[in-house]
């Protein structure tokens, strides 16, 4: 197996982890939800999936995108240089 098929595994691993995070924060909140229903009614229900599946979407981006000390933007764009302009 080379890099590149190495690395496209890899992306593709990472992806279904994304999908996967999403699919089980959503399944979560829809569940909290109906268990919330019946006390708080319907505002109740949708501040819970809004809030469980927020967290879930913020949790599937966390999970892959690692900053660095200097951050995740190129020098260029980070210095307000256009990268043709060079």
């Amino acid at each position: 197996m080379g890099l590149e098929q190495t690395m496209d595994a890899v992306a593709r691993g990472v992806e279904v982890v994304g999908i996967v995070t999403l699919v089980v924060g959503l399944a979560a909140a829809v569940v909290r939800a109906a268990a919330v229903l019946a006390g708080d009614g319907v505002e109740g229900a949708y501040r819970i999936v809004r809030t469980v599946f927020g967290r879930s979407i913020l949790l599937g981006l966390e999970s892959w995108w690692r900053p660095t000390s200097s951050g995740p933007w190129p020098s260029s764009l980070r210095s307000g240089t256009s990268p043709s302009s060079g």
